[in-house]
């Protein structure tokens, strides 16, 4: 069988040119969860075996890598051990069989080197609203519906995904906020509640602004009315 190919990683937001502002609220350090058994069982759950590539990657790559901003090059080198390590789950039978291959690496990419769960919203025009529950769940908004798509894989992946938020939006990240809160260029606003606030971790909402309120706020920072 052909080995499945990475497609191209969606368009991310751009950071918004400001003076970056301090995130409210402080709280002690956040828990990592510990490290989880290397097998994976035929029949996990697809958000297991997401977990089991995330984390094979992240052992062969190191750490500091994955929490700076990846350039070009770094994600071709971590894409190139994604598919190794897919690999290698293939042949242990460690693949999920609720999961495509494809989806898996386009799972564990966008933990590894972008927004997880949250390009669902940003490859979405039409999506308006996407709450990540902690590592449980994940819920998009779409017009009147309500639908569901594949959680963070682990907290380690969340915590990486908020403090690429925190740094695309000019915020100050130190992994002790309780509250925080962003915007990208898109009209795209982002908030964040830690800890003790939010039982399950980290509550994460992404909103998409509709057109007209987007156009009306760029109109009022660019000076062109008040």
């Amino acid at each position: 069988l052909k080995s499945p190919q990475l497609p191209p990683a969606p368009r991310l937001p751009a950071p918004i040119s400001r003076s970056p502002k301090r995130a409210e609220g402080s709280e002690s350090d956040v828990p990592r969860i510990s490290r989880t058994e290397s097998n994976v069982p035929k029949d996990s759950l697809p958000v297991e075996a997401v977990r089991l590539l995330v984390d094979r990657v992240t052992e062969k790559v190191e750490r500091r890598t994955l929490e700076r901003d990846i350039a070009d090059n770094v994600a071709r080198k971590i894409e190139r051990v994604l598919l190794e390590e897919l690999g290698r789950m293939r042949e242990e039978k460690a693949l999920s069989t609720q999961l495509s291959e494809e989806h898996l690496l386009v799972a564990a990419r966008a933990e590894l080197v972008g927004l997880g769960p949250l390009e669902a919203l940003i490859r979405n025009p039409h999506a308006t609203q996407l709450t990540a529950n902690g590592i449980k769940s994940v819920s998009i908004v779409q017009g009147s519906r309500l639908s569901s798509a594949l959680p963070f894989s682990s907290a380690d992946s969340l915590e990486r995904v908020l403090a690429r938020l925190c740094r695309m939006s000019e915020v100050s990240h130190d992994g002790r906020e309780t509250f925080m809160s962003g915007r990208l260029q898109g009209g795209v606003l982002w908030k964040a509640i830690r800890q003790r606030a939010a039982p399950d971790g980290i509550v994460l909402t992404v909103r998409r602004r509709a057109s007209v309120e987007c156009s009306l706020d760029e109109l009022v920072r660019e000076g062109t009315i008040s």
